[in-house]
């Protein structure tokens, strides 16, 4: 009985999530502005509090016959437990068919100057979908959470 209670307790902790992690999720609504351009609005929720992570926009973004728009940004983030929070926004013409190729990273802070896509990755997240032609109203394809567990620093 004895040396039964250190297996399992031991096989208790393992089983536990990490006494520092959050589950974070990301999605993304878009919608038609008063401009008649397309917005794109990053928004991001945690279940824990955090403090001083980097926060990359990049990808692709809208992609048509015409070219490709994009407002790539990197800034240092926090978040507060259960509040949903716009992180990001960019609006654009579309003059479909095309794709949709957004790309989220959260990235652990330094504060040396070290190049974003050196620092360690906490969580990654890719937002596509197509444009259809004639597109008018956009799905809510990307409004779908996605979520994932995300060591705090």
């Amino acid at each position: 009985m004895r040396n039964r209670l250190p297996f399992a307790l031991a096989a208790i902790l393992l089983a536990a999530p990490p006494a520092h992690a959050a589950n974070v999720c990301a999605w993304i609504v878009e919608s038609n502005n008063s401009e008649g351009t397309r917005q794109f609005d990053l928004w991001l929720q945690s279940d824990k509090d955090i403090q001083g992570f980097d926060l990359v926009t990049g990808g692709k973004g809208v992609v048509t016959a015409s070219g490709a728009s994009m407002s790539p940004s990197s800034a240092t983030y926090a978040l507060d437990a259960g509040k949903a929070d716009k992180a990001w926004g960019m609006g654009t013409a579309i003059d479909g068919p095309g794709k949709i190729d957004i790309t989220v990273d959260l990235r652990k802070s330094s504060m040396d100057d070290v190049p974003e896509n050196k620092l360690p990755l906490l969580a990654h997240y890719a937002f596509e979908r197509p444009i259809r032609a004639g597109e008018k109203k956009p799905p809510a394809t990307l409004a779908k959470h996605q979520c994932t567990v995300v060591d705090l620093p």
